[in-house]
């Protein structure tokens, strides 16, 4: 559940206000019949400069996950500053699904809430092996390129080609937006409420993997990663 006091957020002075305060917030959450554990996320802003590229090899990439060389800094000849806020908000758990209308009702009655939404699960694992998430909303953002704007049928036609060529991928699917909100509606039974933003989930298109054998999991990373368009590749799944 997201906090107002926020200016893309259309919150009275009372609710921002209220918002300043997540310990109040979190206790009245912690009072709501049906609600088994909440946790507070602080907002946070993360920021990376970069003028040269790097002189020393980067740290190893998370397990499972191929980055592209320019996201990760390790190939960039000009200047720029990367800097993104992930605003404050809680998560947490209900006694079960049937208790979470009326807990998410409660929530949004108190000062400071701005929206709240349930946590939709993952509708490709053991359907897919690997996802490709791809560029997306402008320019720069999401991108293999600072100056990448959203990728292009050209560029998914481009790695689609390239998955085909692999040997083991069985089959490939795509998510696009209607997709992804298609399957948020199938767990949630009904339209989600307008958070006045969109998340990174929802502005980002995907394709999803199906291999014959997961050892080409690594071979698809390393193939892909790079490509105009991509953004990074997960494994999904057990390693």
């Amino acid at each position: 559940m997201g906090l107002c006091d926020n200016p893309i957020f259309r919150c009275s002075p009372a609710n921002n206000e209220a918002a300043k305060n997540p310990t109040k917030i979190e206790a009245a959450l912690r009072n709501i019949t049906g609600v088994i554990t909440i946790r507070f996320r602080p907002s946070t802003t993360m920021t990376r400069s970069q003028s040269e590229p790097e002189q020393v090899p980067p740290a190893e990439p998370p397990l499972g996950v191929w980055t592209s060389r320019i996201l990760d800094g390790t190939v960039h000849n000009t200047p720029y500053l990367d800097t993104a806020t992930i605003l404050a908000y809680f998560v947490g758990t209900v006694s079960q699904w049937d208790n979470y209308a009326r807990v998410a009702e409660e929530a949004r009655s108190i000062p400071g809430v701005r929206y709240v939404v349930p946590a939709v699960p993952d509708f490709w694992q053991g359907k897919a092996d690997v996802a490709i998430d791809l560029c997306s909303h402008g320019p720069g953002l999401l991108c293999t390129g600072v100056h990448d704007r959203s990728v292009t049928e050209a560029q998914k036609q481009a790695i689609v080609d390239r998955l085909w060529a692999i040997d083991r991928v069985e089959k490939i699917y795509f998510e696009d937006h209607a997709q992804r909100k298609k399957v948020r509606e199938h767990y949630t039974q009904s339209e989600p409420e307008d958070t006045g933003t969109l998340s990174l989930e929802e502005m980002t298109e995907s394709f999803y993997v199906k291999l014959t054998d997961r050892r080409a999991i690594k071979i698809i990373g390393e193939s892909i990663k790079d490509m105009p368009g991509v953004h990074y590749v997960r494994r999904l799944g057990a390693v």
